[in-house]
């Protein structure tokens, strides 16, 4: 057999058979049975055919053919298995699985025709290795603290179609170290290593080998470096969710431990964290009337997380209201806390519902105010802030009065934006921020060009506790892409606001397809955004569950901005009820990528203060209807990465 026979998994057999017509002893009727060769090879993974011919003298009844001795993992079908006639051939299918045993089988081919004895005849089928392998790893170096553990992902890689199963063993784990892997035997892309360790294991460097055995060809092997560490200490971490959005699901995974999961106390979960610390959550929702969800993954400083707060919450309260001097065509936006409700000179009365019961603010802001699916427009004339309202549930506050002492003109700016690119969308806004966490809108453009008039509340009328939130973004059409700049400001006055560049491109590989699909996202890192980067990936799930995955990644974690942003969506599957239903399929799957400058404490939810200035860019997948809309919703804020 040559090697290029081999390679194309060519099927080549022939005998004869010579058959008496009767059991008389008369010679005058026969049939000859052929196929090309008597030795057979066929790769794993492999099909082929072969034509069977029957010559026949002077014999017309039907041939029926069978076969037997097949071996497991080979399929053998004959088509027809009776030739009725002698101008008729029968196709024999001969194929193998990725999985089926290497060797040589003896297969048995019978022919019957009516009125001569049974003939049958052998030939041999050898199965051979097709393709081969090789053995890799992610999540390596593995840091487990003594007493902790850690785990990693081996990656059997395949070529050439090889897809039998190749047999996985781990040595070199040191006294108190447990290394164990799941599956032990895989025919498919991956396996799970996970590693325990004992609190008497001495703080090192550990080299593990993991060596893949497969029928047929050499071993492979890949090796796993195993840190040790000293247990790192903790403090106390709390992550409050709202009580209409708990977790269905929440983990946590201390530096050099395994993922621990956890119940919430009234809607939060507080745990004892390193500094280093990794939390994940699943989110069962309806968005738009369309089962989501959402599975939320974040590697983290634990400074970066402490500022996560319950403050936009809904509350129990409602409170109602009415509005003065109005006038036709003007709107009237009333803020109080994170709630927004709205009034019109012809409509004049509001209601706030779900306010905090807590201490706030009350910030309206009078003028031509639009609103439509991707944008709003604010181009005030009067604003109105009254200070530290706790009323109480039902109650009515006394009229905002747009012609009294409590309202005041707000200052007119120019904003310049630097370093536009060609077919940019711009879009300038301005947030006053109170002490209480009081969130009112006070300005709101689309300018076609690149300056932008901006309104804001005079330098007299703020405390020491409020801030402007300046956004200004620029997007490409359809918001494939995009740059934005937030910056906390007291007092306004004319400015340029300098874009930084947009984000470079991305790549997103696939790590494994089974039992799940996980990513690996990378992104080469930019100076101007060294924070921080997010990857996000959506599956329309049709007439089941939408799957939206957020994976966050911070400087703060890793203690440097890396050249390179590598995050690979984390496997969960042996990770106490977790459901895999949340991960991804192989059908398909789009992305987003985003990098940011500034606090991390901010981005994730700490009240910031002025000279705070946070930058972010993203690209979206060209393709993506769903998260060019998301983009158009999420990137209004800076602090979007709350939940």
């Amino acid at each position: 057999m040559t090697p290029l026979m081999r390679s194309r998994g060519l099927v080549l057999v022939s005998f004869a058979l010579v058959a008496s017509s009767c059991s008389s002893g008369d010679t005058s009727s026969s049939f000859t049975l052929s196929l090309s060769d008597p030795a057979l090879w066929l790769g794993q993974g492999m099909q082929d055919t072969v034509t069977v011919t029957v010559a026949r003298s002077r014999y017309s009844k039907p041939v029926a053919l069978t076969l037997a001795g097949v071996p497991i993992g080979v399929s053998a079908m004959l088509t027809p298995s009776t030739l009725e006639s002698p101008s008729q051939t029968s196709l024999l299918l001969l194929s193998a699985t990725g999985t089926a045993a290497v060797g040589a089988a003896t297969i048995t081919l019978q022919a019957k025709g009516d009125g001569v004895a049974d003939q049958t005849a052998t030939f041999v089928l050898t199965i051979g290795v097709t393709g081969n392998f090789s053995l890799g790893s992610q999540g390596a170096p593995a840091v487990a603290a003594q007493g902790g553990g850690a785990s990693a992902t081996i990656l059997v890689t395949r070529s050439g179609g090889h897809a039998d199963n190749v047999a996985l063993s781990v040595s070199g784990a040191p006294a108190g170290v447990a290394a164990a892997l799941s599956p032990t035997s895989t025919n498919v892309g991956s396996a799970s290593l996970t590693l325990t360790v004992a609190a008497s294991t001495a703080v090192g460097t550990y080299p593990l080998t993991i060596t893949g055995v497969a029928p047929g060809l050499p071993n492979q092997t890949t090796s796993v470096s195993l840190n040790v560490i000293a247990p790192p200490g903790t403090a106390a971490l709390a992550f409050p969710f709202c009580s209409t959005s708990v977790p269905t699901w929440f983990a946590y995974q201390n530096e050099g431990y395994a993922w621990q999961t956890l119940s919430p106390v009234a809607g939060t979960f507080t745990f004892a964290a390193t500094a280093k610390i990794a939390v994940a959550y699943t989110l069962v929702q309806q968005s738009a009337g369309v089962n989501e969800t959402d599975l939320n993954v974040i590697y983290a400083d634990r400074s970066e997380l402490a500022g996560q707060s319950d403050r936009d919450c809904n509350g129990t309260k409602t409170v109602g209201g009415s509005v003065v001097g109005a006038t036709t065509g003007q709107s009237v936006r009333v803020a109080m806390g994170a709630k927004v409700a709205n009034a019109t000179a012809a409509a004049p009365t509001f209601t706030l519902s779900n306010l905090y019961d807590r201490v706030l603010d009350l910030v309206a802001t009078k003028g031509m105010i639009a609103t439509s699916a991707n944008n709003t427009q604010i181009a005030p004339d009067m604003v109105l802030v009254r200070r530290a309202q706790n009323p109480a549930n039902n109650a009515t506050l006394s009229p905002l009065d747009f012609g009294g002492a409590e309202a005041f003109v707000p200052v007119s700016n120019t904003v310049t934006i630097g370093n536009g690119i060609a077919g940019d969308l711009f879009n300038v806004e301005n947030t006053f921020w109170t002490g209480t966490n009081t969130y009112g809108a006070i300005s709101a453009n689309q300018p076609t060009g690149a300056s932008s008039v901006v309104y804001s509340v005079p330098a007299g009328k703020m405390l020491p506790s409020d801030s402007h939130e300046l956004l200004v973004e620029a997007t490409q059409p359809n918001f494939v892409a995009g740059r934005l700049n937030v910056a906390y400001v007291g007092a306004l006055a004319d400015r340029t606001e300098a874009l930084s560049p947009a984000l470079s491109a991305p790549s997103v590989s696939t790590v494994v397809t089974t039992p799940f699909v996980r990513l690996r996202g990378q992104l080469p890192s930019q100076a101007e955004y060294p924070a921080l980067t997010r990857f996000i990936y959506f599956q329309d799930g049709g007439a089941s569950a939408d799957r939206l995955i957020f994976i966050v990644l911070t400087k703060g974690y890793l203690g440097v901005t890396p050249a390179t942003w590598d995050v690979v969506t984390p496997d969960f599957g042996t990770v106490f009820g977790f459901n895999t239903n949340w991960m991804l399929s192989t059908s398909s799957i789009i992305y987003e990528a985003e990098a940011y400058a500034g606090s991390g404490a901010v981005l994730f939810g700490a009240v910031p203060t002025v000279g705070e200035v946070i930058k972010v860019a993203y690209r979206v997948q060209a393709n993506s209807s769903f998260l060019r809309s998301e983009a158009s919703a999420l990137h209004r804020r800076a602090q979007y990465l709350r939940r």
